[in-house]
């Protein structure tokens, strides 16, 4: 599965109709929606990949940091504070975290995005709604540059080893496609909050099937339940 690390499904923290991440605003409608209404106890498998991630991820994040410090002419944060849309006329808002941000000489500033996935020799180009997720960072710091960065879940030898990474650089920040996800938000928060299923869109879209694959609500979404 592609970024499972990312993944917060089920009891990790509970679900308040209104309030999205930018972690899963990119997410199949229909699969927000029934997030929002159910909860689903993950099994032993899925909550060891979470960990693995995370701690994958921890590590990487060490090593920029160890980098940084060792080359006094650049500045490197970890989680910032936390990035949020706030809208009162529809009642939503967007809450995200980006990975790491790292300001360089000459103004040569970045964001980077980091993502575990078992699947890194199938990755040829960055997965599409990752380069959303990212671009929502963006859209706070415009001029800035963004790295998509893909971690091997499983290492094959050293993590320092070059094979074990993929990385996309030079994302620039797209305000139409900003435009768009938050109207997405804003229309699927109005169906969760009234109670109207949304249409199955990970089914309805080639490029979003995928999802389907993992999706906890499978058997409802089948079933059509509201």
């Amino acid at each position: 599965m592609i970024g499972e690390g990312a993944k917060t499904y089920g009891t990790s923290r509970d679900r308040i109709k209104g309030v999205y991440y930018a972690s899963e605003m990119y997410e199949c409608e229909r699969k927000l929606y029934y997030a929002y209404n159910y909860k689903v106890e993950h099994d032993f498998e899925t909550k060891k990949n979470f960990e693995i991630g995370n701690s994958l991820h921890n590590l990487v994040q060490g090593s920029l940091m160890l980098y940084a410090k060792n080359n006094p002419e650049i500045k490197l944060f970890n989680e910032l504070e936390d990035l949020k849309i706030i809208d009162d006329e529809n009642g939503y808002e967007i809450h995200g975290r980006l990975d790491t941000i790292i300001y360089g000489e000459n103004e040569s500033n970045h964001i980077i995005e980091f993502k575990t996935t078992g699947s890194l020799n199938r990755i040829n180009n960055p997965v599409n709604h990752h380069i959303e997720q990212i671009n929502y960072y963006l859209h706070f710091f415009p001029k800035y540059e963004g790295h998509l960065i893909y971690i091997n879940k499983k290492p094959k030898g050293s993590l320092k080893k070059y094979e074990n990474f993929k990385e996309f650089r030079g994302i620039t920040y797209n305000d139409a496609m900003f435009k768009a996800d938050i109207e997405k938000v804003k229309n699927v928060n109005y169906k969760i909050k009234n109670n109207i299923l949304p249409e199955p869109e990970a089914k309805l879209k080639k490029e979003k099937n995928w999802e389907c694959w993992y999706c906890p609500f499978r058997q409802k979404c089948d079933n059509n339940e509201n």
